[in-house]
């Protein structure tokens, strides 16, 4: 039996996604035969490379002749190419076109660099082009490469289709607009995936679904793999994907939903023949021409999760040489209103001292020394243990985590988490509104939340702050409240990540309704993970906008559909 565990495009090639390695552990562990692939970083690389950037440009001027020939418009090829002046340039003088083409191969791996050294906006500007021309072609599909601050890239591809199951599949079966078609098939002859008896693709952001769409039927049509998907959209949206019988067996064999570190090693043993369908933790599954569900079973003893395995990771292809690491399930806070963990009541974390070992073993095994830990808080009693423990051991790490403004996070304790390698927090604040941070039960105090923010500057620890603006009940002098907090501590603030208010499919619904008096919640895309509603309007869209933007606040991105 031998398993590949397949990272699909398109998100930011920062760090690998943290399910590939995580569930590449758990396999080798129990001796089970595994590869991994990131197919996402695979593919940025190569569309930017100089192979593929020649056959665009031959494409493109194909293209061009085929549909604007005849074309009476004063500017045809403006048409075509929309208001993208950097690639008109380019076509319009072939010599700058051949000068970046021939030097294609080497766009990527400058780029990567930066991450050791300051931004550079050429680079940039390079990569950025690259992405777009190679995307060309494919006139529904535009890639983008955006910068916040000029340090934080991020990648989106932006669709002019919905994700319901009628676009989906027409675009997942039209070559003419879907670029991953035909990357696919040659790539899956280069890994040659016919020596896989399963190929698990996990789906962790909307962006990542119609390319593992894309990605399961060709490997259901040139392999004998079973392919099986899993990840927080499957897992999100799995209602949708049951409506739909003929996609199983076409696009994907199964679903497996919640936590994979157990359910991928049951399906192994299915797939073996050596458990039945019904003992696979959340498998979704066909028989008979009917979709069953199997229930969801949690991890019992978080200690059985071992250590993330990333023997087939190269991380010069990354932008931050990094492991991401998890020691806990769930919130030890759990209760906000809108998150996933108030629907899902349920914390187990590590023992600070295990923790400190695995670290350990990992920096011997890759001698990496950067870690992000990514539980959705990690409280400050096994923080106080583990940090003690870093520190008795002289690991030289760093490391960034998830915490919660808590009274305890005294300057002591946020000066021995430092010694200990704690280079950022990311605090979820938010809102600076009283009102609004009782309403969606958030349990923290702006004063405590400020004095933690100069607290962390004045030791070097760099604070990222959350905020979620357009909460339902949230007024302007609420809002205020939240952006004279910011504005205030902007000195001490490194960076600031503000989301609208949204409602996950996974998320409290049954509370949004009752406590934020959200109306009319409903599904706008089959395939979406987050959910419309209607609130009370407190604040004009207009006002908002302009509030915004006298503040100088922009909206994140979320690896989703934009």
């Amino acid at each position: 039996m031998k398993v590949l565990l397949v990272n699909p495009p398109l998100s930011f090639p920062d760090f690998i996604y943290s399910a590939i390695p995580l569930l590449l552990g758990q396999l080798k562990y129990n001796n089970i035969d595994a590869d991994a692939i990131d197919m996402n970083v695979e593919f940025i690389k190569d569309i930017t490379g100089k192979e593929h950037l020649i056959k665009t440009k031959q494409k493109v001027e194909t293209l061009y002749k085929q549909r604007f020939s005849n074309n009476s418009s004063n500017n045809p090829k403006e048409q075509f190419l929309g208001q993208n002046k950097a690639i008109q340039n380019c076509l319009s003088q072939p010599k700058i076109l051949n000068m970046i083409i021939n030097n294609a191969d080497s766009i990527y791996s400058n780029y990567m660099k930066m991450k050791n050294t300051k931004f550079d906006k050429k680079k940039a500007i390079l990569m950025e082009f690259s992405l777009k021309f190679a995307f060309l072609p494919f006139s529904k599909i535009v890639s983008k490469l955006n910068y916040l601050e000029n340090k934080a890239p991020y990648i989106i591809e932006k669709t002019q289709f919905s994700l319901n199951a009628i676009d989906l599949e027409k675009y997942c079966n039209d070559s003419s607009k879907n670029i991953y078609i035909d990357y696919f098939k040659e790539k899956i002859k280069e890994i040659n995936a016919n020596q896989y008896d399963i190929i698990a693709i996990t789906i962790p952001f909307e962006a990542n679904l119609y390319p593992s769409l894309t990605l399961g039927r060709i490997l259901k049509e040139y392999t004998n793999a079973k392919v099986v998907f899993g990840g927080i959209i499957p897992t999100s949206v799995v209602d949708s994907f049951i409506k739909y019988p003929s996609w199983f067996g076409k696009y994907f064999d199964e679903l497996l939903l919640g936590e994979g570190e157990l359910s991928i090693l049951q399906y192994v043993k299915y797939v073996e023949k050596n458990l039945p369908a019904l003992e696979v933790s959340g498998l979704v599954y066909k028989k008979n021409g009917v979709i069953l569900k199997n229930d969801i079973k949690f991890i019992k003893n978080i200690e059985e999760i071992k250590p993330p395995c990333y023997d087939r990771i190269d991380f010069n292809n990354y932008s931050s040489p990094v492991i991401l690491l998890e020691f806990s399930k769930g919130c030890y806070w759990g209760r906000c209103i809108y998150c996933y963990s108030s629907a899902h009541k349920r914390y187990h974390i590590k023992n600070p001292i295990k923790a400190a070992d695995m670290i350990e073993q990992l920096v011997q095994k890759y001698n990496i020394r950067n870690f992000n830990i990514f539980d959705d808080a990690l409280s400050p009693n096994f923080l106080d243990k583990f940090s003690e423990e870093l520190i008795k051991r002289n690991l030289k790490i760093h490391y960034v985590c998830f915490l919660r403004f808590e009274n305890n996070l005294t300057f002591k304790l946020l000066n021995k988490f430092y010694k200990s390698g704690l280079d950022a927090v990311f605090f979820g604040l938010e809102s600076a509104s009283n009102k609004i941070l009782k309403l969606i039960d958030k349990g923290i105090n702006p004063e405590v939340a400020e004095r933690i923010i100069k607290d962390c500057y004045k030791i070097g620890i760099k604070a990222h702050v959350g905020i979620i603006i357009d909460f339902p009940k949230e007024t302007e002098k609420d809002l205020l409240e939240t952006l004279n907090f910011i504005e205030r501590n902007e000195k001490y603030i490194d960076l600031v990540d503000t989301f609208h208010f949204s409602i996950l499919k996974s998320s409290n619904i049954k509370k949004c309704i009752e406590i934020l008096n959200v109306k009319n919640i409903l599904e706008t895309e089959e395939f979406g993970a987050y959910l419309s509603f209607d609130k009370e309007e407190t604040i004009k869209k207009k006002k908002l906008d302009k509030i915004l933007k006298e503040y100088g606040i922009q909206i994140s991105p979320i690896y989703s559909k934009w």
